[in-house]
């Protein structure tokens, strides 16, 4: 497994799947990567949002596999943002963890070579370090499972991206 901090646009990596956000209790609560990617490639968006089943409880995931030859194989939907009730940090970051989490098991399976992701703050609601150790907690529980994935989180923020660079190496990433 293969940690990677990118300070770039996610949609100029070539990992062959991506994590999305969204506000799972009904359609149109996107994060605002998932609004991006929406904006990016729109049609695809539309079917991929056609196929969830909402509501998707906080923690879940909802896997999509593109099966023509689109940029990602995999667009993994993750119920993290709750626009409807406040939840507690620890609450929050227990969300974050079962999410990745989640995902990476799903991926697992899959023969998947790279995940893209962003930093899950849950809508900002989480500081950076804070959602930066949710987030290692849920790779550190599944690492018997990851072996030669790579794991690309990116930042739009430079002073983010520095920040959460030097948390990182700080414990051992």
């Amino acid at each position: 497994m293969n940690l990677k901090l990118i300070n770039s646009n996610i949609f100029s990596g070539k990992e062959e799947s991506i994590i999305l956000t969204i506000d799972g209790s009904r359609k149109g609560m996107e994060g605002n990567l998932t609004r991006e990617f929406a904006n990016n490639f729109p049609e695809k968006w539309k079917e991929i949002e056609s196929t969830i089943n909402y509501p998707l409880s906080l923690g879940k995931i909802f896997p999509f596999v593109s099966l023509d030859d689109f940029k990602y194989k995999y667009i993994l939907i993750a119920s993290t943002l709750n626009h409807t009730e406040s939840l507690e940090i620890r609450s929050l970051e227990t969300v974050i963890m079962n999410s990745l989490s989640n995902c990476l098991e799903f991926i697992s399976g899959k023969k998947v070579k790279s995940v893209s992701c962003v930093l899950m703050k849950g809508g900002w609601r989480l500081n950076p370090l804070n959602a930066f150790l949710a987030m290692s907690n849920a790779i550190e529980k599944n690492m018997n499972i990851l072996d030669d994935l790579d794991i690309n989180i990116y930042f739009n923020n430079e002073e983010e991206y520095l920040k959460i660079s030097s948390f990182a190496r700080s414990i051992g990433w």
